[in-house]
């Protein structure tokens, strides 16, 4: 990735830094995405424990505060997300909201890609914030 390189160039290489996080949408167009749990899995983060039976049980519902701490503590500043076109249009709004949370917390730039990102993306935010008619 070019940005993570120009930073390593510029800074050196150092481990706990991940500038990057890089996501893709579930393949599966009916499939609900969990980005907090997304998140920590990429940063490496094991989602699950194992009860006193040896079994793997999810660590809690919501990733939201680990994956904040953890993409700043690892001084995160870049999020791609690919294949938004794999998400239902009803689905399409609570993701804006989680990473525009995100985005303002911590200081995050989000490139969203895909089939007709810029369309969807453009059509999302125009029915969440309709424009303001010019007099």
């Amino acid at each position: 990735m070019g940005y993570q390189g120009r930073l390593e160039q510029l800074h050196g290489i150092d481990d706990s830094i991940i500038p990057v996080l890089c996501l893709n949408t579930p393949p599966d167009p009916g499939a609900p995405a969990d980005w907090s749990a997304a998140i920590t899995t990429f940063l490496g983060w094991d989602l699950y424990r194992t009860d006193a039976e040896g079994r793997p049980v999810l660590r809690m519902k919501d990733f939201t505060g680990p994956a904040l701490h953890m993409m700043r503590s690892s001084r995160t500043r870049l999020c791609l997300i690919d294949g938004i076109d794999r998400l239902p249009t009803e689905d399409l709004q609570p993701p804006f909201d989680f990473f525009d949370y995100l985005a303002d917390e911590l200081s995050l730039t989000i490139f969203w890609s895909g089939i007709g990102s810029s369309d969807i993306l453009r059509e999302a935010r125009t029915a969440r914030i309709p424009a303001t008619p010019h007099r």
